[in-house]
């Protein structure tokens, strides 16, 4: 998926989602199919195609994931099964990342606290980070936290989404 805008002056930000109906039905089965079979699952693993023992449920993209759903069927741009979908993950997101603290606070869990690239070698970096390399084991050992920023909002917005269903 690529961001796009809408065509007109006010030049709208429509984010990670384009028109299904835009497309060839063999590109939106496609779509579709990988949306089934990766993506739009309650929840997300970390690395999605790994399995080992030390992959885990990871919150992220799994909220932004949920928000984007939500906010796309709202919209007109996603269909019915695509609401649907952002439901489910956000349930699914609601059973496996929310925990009542002993203070009665609500937690959100099972964040990676931070995952990227590089910096390889080049002209503008003085001294290369190949720890950062991309490999399972690499994203394996970023730290795991709750609450934090860059998957909580996307849980507030979802939340946001699933009362307007209401």
């Amino acid at each position: 998926f690529i961001s796009i805008r809408e065509a007109d002056e006010k030049a709208k930000e429509i984010g990670i989602i384009r028109d299904l109906k835009d497309l060839k039905k063999e590109e939106q089965e496609m779509i579709r199919e990988q949306v089934r079979l990766r993506y739009f699952m309650p929840v997300i693993r970390k690395v999605l195609d790994v399995k080992d023992e030390r992959n885990y449920l990871e919150s992220t993209a799994s909220c932004m994931f949920a928000y984007c759903l939500l906010k796309g069927a709202r919209k007109g741009y996603l269909d019915e099964s695509y609401r649907k979908a952002g439901v489910k993950a956000y349930n699914g997101i609601l059973k496996q990342f929310i925990r009542v603290n002993a203070d009665k606070t609500i937690s959100l869990t099972r964040f990676c606290e931070v995952s990227g690239l590089g910096p390889g070698p080049g002209p503008y970096v003085k001294e290369p980070n190949y720890r950062r390399d991309g490999s399972f084991d690499y994203y394996m050992s970023e730290p795991i936290r709750d609450n934090d920023g860059k998957g909580v909002g996307p849980f507030i917005w979802a939340s946001l989404e699933m009362e307007m269903l209401k």
